[in-house]
């Protein structure tokens, strides 16, 4: 196999070359039809080829748990102790779970992949889907 970088000195090289070349001040060349020698495709193991495993892999557990804390934390900053007042949605406020934040973001994909004419169609969309069943919150208010 030949090295992909090739050595050369730099006094050889032409003033026009060096000006047109970056690496050149360095003191090697980098060819532009280097093979590609890494294994393609997915370099991650899927245990059952599901939606649910591809997601899984670009969002890690320990970032779904990160966005619990904080988002249970700016609630509870929020709220500081003080009464909610009698309309606030805050009343209404439980926890946000592990599992509701997956779903949460598994719903934000959905959107992003479901084209849906207007806004009052998201929650039939949510029924129809399932997604309904993962989350605490009421979709009559949306």
């Amino acid at each position: 196999m030949q090295p992909r970088v090739q050595p050369f000195d730099v006094e050889e090289l032409e003033d026009s070359e060096v000006q047109s070349n970056g690496n050149n001040r360095e003191g090697t060349v980098i060819s532009d039809n280097l093979p590609f020698v890494g294994r393609n495709g997915l370099l991650a193991d899927v245990w059952d080829d599901t939606p649910l495993d591809y997601f899984s892999l670009m969002v890690y557990s320990g970032m779904i748990t990160s966005l619990v804390e904080e988002t249970n934390r700016f609630a509870e900053q929020t709220l500081g102790g003080k009464e909610p007042s009698p309309h606030s949605k805050f009343r209404q406020w439980i926890e946000v779970t592990v599992g509701e934040m997956r779903a949460f973001l598994g719903l934000i994909v959905a959107m992003g992949l479901i084209v849906i004419g207007n806004r009052e169609n998201i929650v039939g969309c949510m029924i129809c889907t399932g997604y309904h069943s993962s989350l605490s919150w009421q979709t009559e208010t949306y």
